[in-house]
């Protein structure tokens, strides 16, 4: 671990996209801890792993200070985690809604909490929500998923708000659809009709998306309170 370089935190490490932010940020020299669930932590680049329950406040609030602990500070923080419970509302159980806004916008909160205290110690540092074009779109049998991306990119602003004067950016990224253990589950004529639902044709590459990110947070100073697709899917401004 170098003493020189910045640290950051990424949670939701072991699925496609935090790996691949993992390896974005190794390659920047970038001192990282990532978080992991109920699978196998990845080795893509050396890292430090600590265990977090996306659904717990008490496993949240530990994994953050023990990052900020091996670490020795935290520059930046990545909320790259989350699931989810499809089901039309018709049928949708509340267990379903109640983990789908807890995994997805309930942790962000908590966690936004939790390292608060870290990030301004920095006097520039960034925390990034990892979002989806879903909450401003919307899509059928996806209301809970939907509800709490659309919170998310309010969170995301109204922290650009509060955390400003701190030296805090606080940004949103929508990485699109990609292969990854949340799509695994879709057919493959749901996945051409979101291939054909982009302008290039094509799925996001996780591995973009993590080298925007790391080029966001490790370059950008001015730039807060934003929402960022990243992928070719265009929809009307209002």
């Amino acid at each position: 671990m170098s003493i020189n370089s910045k640290n950051i935190l990424i949670v939701g490490g072991s699925g496609a996209l935090g790996s691949a932010l993992i390896q974005s940020f190794s390659e920047l020299s970038w001192n990282v801890a990532a978080t992991f669930h109920d699978r196998t932590k990845h080795s893509v680049a050396p890292c430090e792993w600590v265990h977090m329950d996306l659904r717990q406040s008490t496993s949240i609030n530990t994994a953050v200070e023990q990052s900020a602990k091996l670490l020795g500070s935290l520059h930046a923080v990545i909320h790259a985690g989350g699931v989810t419970r499809d089901q039309p509302l018709i049928k949708m159980h509340l267990n379903e809604w109640n983990e789908a806004l807890d995994v997805n916008l309930k942790s962000a909160f908590l966690l936004a909490k939790a390292c608060y205290s870290h990030l301004i110690q920095s006097p520039l540092s960034h925390l990034v929500l990892v979002g989806s074009m879903a909450g401003k779109a919307g899509h059928p049998g996806q209301s809970n998923y939907v509800a709490a991306k659309a919170g998310l990119m309010a969170l995301g602003q109204s922290l650009a708000r509060e955390w400003g004067e701190r030296g805090v950016c606080v940004n949103t990224i929508w990485p699109g659809v990609m292969p990854s253990k949340m799509t695994a589950s879709l057919s493959e004529a749901r996945l051409e009709e979101l291939k054909k639902s982009n302008a290039l044709g094509r799925l996001s590459d996780p591995s973009e998306t993590a080298k925007f990110i790391a080029f966001l947070v490790a370059n950008m100073s001015q730039v807060s309170g934003q929402c960022f697709n990243l992928d070719s899917r265009i929809h009307s401004w209002t």
